[in-house]
């Protein structure tokens, strides 16, 4: 997740904190979320390469979460 008022990005994988990082990004996103791609280095600024796998379960949420309602999420909740 990415925490716009601390400037840091986090990554949490089961519900636990996996790794995190400074981050003061550049652009602010106007379109669609694609999860499973990536962005083309061909320098077209384009989207190819697929996941060559599965996405199992993808959370969205507006705002950032609390190390609470993620550690809730990774156990099972539906709803924080």
């Amino acid at each position: 997740m990415y925490d716009d008022g601390a400037d840091e990005i986090l990554l949490h994988a089961d519900g636990q904190l996996s790794a995190s990082a400074s981050y003061r990004p550049g652009w602010t996103a106007t379109g669609e979320l694609q999860i499973g791609r990536s962005q083309a280095v061909d320098g077209w600024g384009g989207w190819g390469g697929y996941l060559a796998g599965a996405v199992d379960e993808v959370h969205v949420y507006a705002g950032v979460l609390s190390a609470t309602q993620v550690a809730q999420l990774g156990a099972g909740a539906t709803d924080v």
